[in-house]
């Protein structure tokens, strides 16, 4: 497995609860989820249940690690984090015990790239340039994306949304990945992986008329 941290995105909207409450903070938070793992009933990574999850990416100042999702009921909920990983020199964290294991996460996950190079941002523009927003679909909330849109892979979603500039669009009672998945008809292989900032730029590029 490759343990190597990449340089994460920060979500804005996790930005400001991150740096205020710190790692500490977010393992007591996420402590009754972390207790599950070793709890008799909860759900094991080896549990028929595991198909109905996804990963996501946390960070803070210094740390960061992933984030598993599993549907609780009707709610998405954190129901454990992996061991944190310094960022700078990719100690892993000693100061806590009861984290995932990181060889359970999915190696779609695991081997993508977060950092999008100058590169890749001028290919994707050059790629896309003649892409545009359809007023007929942003009248329609986004519901559903083009097909063009929806064909993308993560990798090539994560560069063209550095292309464009679309407003925040909030969701609901729900996870941003929850909603994309649910209601605007992405495919949960195509957007394995994506932060949440990204997540939640792509909702706003749905409903943009993209």
């Amino acid at each position: 497995m490759r343990h190597n941290a990449p340089q994460l995105l920060t979500s804005r909207r996790k930005f400001t609860f991150m740096m205020g409450a710190g790692l500490l903070g977010l393992t007591h938070q996420l402590s009754r989820a972390v207790g599950e793992e070793t709890s008799p009933d909860s759900t094991s990574p080896d549990s028929p249940n595991t198909d109905r999850a996804y990963w996501t990416v946390g960070e803070n100042s210094r740390w960061w690690w992933y984030e598993r999702h599993q549907l609780r009921g009707k709610a998405w909920r954190v129901t454990g984090i992996t061991t944190p990983l310094d960022k700078e020199t990719n100690e892993v964290y000693t100061g806590r015990e009861g984290y995932l294991d990181p060889q359970i996460v999915t190696e779609t996950v695991r081997n993508l790239i977060r950092e999008v190079s100058d590169e890749e941002i001028e290919e994707a523009m050059q790629k896309y340039s003649d892409r545009e927003a359809d007023k007929d679909r942003k009248r329609r909330r986004g519901r559903p994306p083009s097909d063009w849109i929806l064909s993308l892979t993560t990798t090539e979603l994560r560069a063209w949304l550095r292309t464009v500039e679309v407003p925040d669009v909030s969701v609901r009672g729900m996870t941003c990945w929850c909603h994309l998945v649910r209601d605007h008809s992405f495919d949960p292989e195509k957007i394995e992986g994506l932060t949440e900032e990204e997540q939640f730029e792509l909702h706003a590029a749905a409903h943009f008329g993209y």
